[in-house]
């Protein structure tokens, strides 16, 4: 089975917040509670995982979604950190995959 999990409109500042405390919990742990949610596959079925931020965080600067180039680098820093983490105290002796997409070009003003 695959699980695909996408939160529209977010950030890395949110996954950092919001969606990493209850996706790869510091407990492990069977379920999330995002958007009431409670069919997430525990963290020992994990095989590998993609991230895939970057468009939102590039947004123009004062709009809600931006978040500046050196908080970006840090939040996917502390993004892949959390998952290794979470996952080798559900599999220690696994090693999975994190696949980072980048975000696509822009070539604006």
């Amino acid at each position: 089975d695959v699980l695909n999990r996408g939160f529209s409109g977010y950030n890395t500042d949110m996954c950092v917040n919001l969606l990493l405390p209850n996706i790869f919990p510091k407990m492990t742990s069977t379920s999330s509670s995002i958007a009431g949610d409670t069919t997430a596959l525990p963290p020992s079925n994990v095989l590998f995982v993609t991230i895939f931020f970057g468009a939102n965080d590039a947004a123009v600067p004062g709009e809600s979604q931006h978040v500046p180039v050196e908080r970006y680098q840090d939040n996917l820093r502390t993004t892949i950190r959390h998952i290794r983490e979470s996952l080798q105290r559900s599999q220690p002796n696994t090693v999975v995959p994190i696949l980072l997409i980048t975000p696509p070009p822009f070539d604006g003003p």
